[in-house]
Parts: structure tokens; sequence; C-alpha cells
């Protein structure tokens, strides 16, 4: 089954039974099925699985009104239920509570209602951002004990009248336990440590961050030449297509800058007060958060 979503201008191109999906600036997408669209008043009306401004705190499917069609996309399926089917999938499930963000969510409910089946996109996506800034945490962690023992060998060459190489290969598991557990005396007095603390993280979080890139910008060209499939020969919607693609890429390119740059950036800073462990929650939560804050950046000004 092949899908793909096209950014919506108009209310005229919506109809009952559609899946559509809009962003919200803290960095997710909810997803929602058209009851039927208000032109006069500029109203969409949708069955949703959320809990937004919920009394009890609870999600639940509802009905629910969106005014304008501002950052609104529409799925286009290849193989789905007939809107009449799709409308009455939805409503069977009318007040339920059974919310939850990981296994069954408004874009479970959304997918369900077309297809049948259960699934949600944002979730791998989070999964693949966790895990760039878990690895990133982790290459934190290791250009600190990398720093250490660079720094304790320059130490002890300066003493011996040798070279940082040679130290470094004459190295033991002895004396790199040393290096780990004692030589933060050596490295307070020596520059080595930082650079080599920044450069690991900096390289790891471009490297974690330019894969993650890679891949969004292959989902988006994907998603572009499909949706370009379904418009035939009509140029003013293949140059739509085109700009929506355009700006999938800068957001990811923002998301990605942006957690680069705090991985390395907290890390760094982090690290500093505490050694080792600091340096890899740091990247963590900056990779995370910075991945975070650029996504924002780019949906507001991308």
């Amino acid at each position: 089954m092949a899908v793909s979503s096209i950014k919506v201008q108009y209310l005229s191109e919506l109809k009952a039974g559609d899946h559509i999906k809009w962003k919200r600036l803290p960095g997710y997408d909810h997803h929602a099925i058209v009851e039927w669209v208000d032109q006069n008043y500029n109203e969409v009306h949708v069955i949703e699985y959320g809990k937004r401004d919920s009394r009890d705190g609870k999600g639940r499917i509802r009905r629910s009104i969106i005014y304008g069609v501002t950052t609104m996309y529409k799925y286009i399926y290849d193989r789905c239920y007939d809107a009449g089917t799709v409308l009455w999938r939805a409503k069977s499930r009318l007040g339920e509570t059974a919310y939850n963000l990981v296994r069954n969510n408004c874009e479970h409910f959304a997918t369900w209602c077309k297809t049948g089946y259960e699934q949600c996109s944002q979730i791998p996506s989070a999964v693949r951002r966790i895990a760039n800034g878990v690895w990133e945490g982790v290459s934190g962690a290791g250009g600190t004990v990398v720093g250490r023992c660079v720094a304790k060998c320059a130490v002890t060459a300066a003493e011996r009248g040798t070279n940082v190489a040679r130290e470094l290969a004459g190295l033991t598991c002895r004396s790199f336990k040393n290096a780990v557990s004692s030589g933060g005396k050596a490295i307070g007095k020596n520059s080595l440590k930082s650079a080599c603390k920044a450069g690991v993280i900096g390289v790891s979080s471009v490297l974690c961050e330019g894969a993650l890139f890679g891949y969004t910008c292959y989902k988006a060209c994907k998603n572009y030449k499909h949706a370009k499939k379904g418009v035939g020969d009509d140029k003013m919607e293949k140059e739509r297509l085109k700009q929506q693609r355009n700006e999938e890429i800068k957001e990811a390119a923002c998301e990605a800058v942006g957690a680069a740059i705090g991985g390395a950036a907290l890390g760094t800073a982090v690290g500093s007060f505490i050694p080792v462990v600091g340096t890899g929650i740091g990247a963590l939560i900056g990779g995370i958060g910075g991945g975070i804050i650029g996504k924002l950046f780019g949906r507001l000004f991308g």
C-alpha cells in the first residue's frame, strides 16, 4: 500500500472521509478524519483522537472543529476504504478513551479508519531521534575517555621526552584504567582534553545527524514522486508538490543542525562539570532537545 501527503491550500480540496494532519508547534503532527467541511465559516469538522482541552486529561475520540487549512496536509492512498466506510468506522469509536501515545494515538486511529491497519509514522521517527541522541551521548562519553587518555599520554611524553603517539602505542589496559580514573589533574592543565572531547562529540553528531537528514530527504523525495503521479500533467500542482518537498527538507535541515550543535555544545559544557557520564548525558539531552528546537525553528521560519 502506497501513501503520500499533499499540502492543502483551499478548503475545497477536502471532502468527507479524508485523512488529514496538521503541524503543531511542539514539533509533532496531529491526525484526524474529515467529517464534513463548512466553507461558509471556514471550518473543517473532524473526528479525532486527542486530549487537548480535555477536562479530565484523558485522550478520547471526539468531534472537533479546525479553522482554516494552515499547515494542513491530506493523505493520498492508492488503496483504502470508500468515504462512507471511513466515516462509519470513525463514528463507531466515538467516545473511546483508550488513548496511548505509543500504541493507540491519533495517527493510529486515522490510518485504521482509512485502511483497517493501525500505523504511526511518528513513532519510528521519534525512535530514530532518540537513538541518535543515545549514540551522541555514548560517543560524548567516549570523547571524555579519549581526551583523558591522550592528555595523560601527553603529560607522560613530556616527562620522558618521547611523543604522544609512542605513549599511546605503549598504553596497556592497566594504564588505560589509570588514565581514566586518575588522569583528571593532568587533564585540568592540558587543553587536549577539551579539544578531543569536542572533536569526538562534534564529529559523531555531524555523522549521526547527517545520516538522519539523508533519510528524511529520501522520504520527502519518495513522497513527492508518489504524489506527483496522481496530479497528471497539472504543472501548478507539480510545482506545489515540489515546494512542499523543499519545505520538508528545510525543516529536516533545521532539525539536524539544531541537534548537532545542541549535542556538541551541551555535551561539552556538562562534561566540564561531570566527567565521562556528564558528557554523555549532556550530548544525549542536547541532541534530542536541539533537534526539537531546530524542528520548531524550521516550522516557524522554514
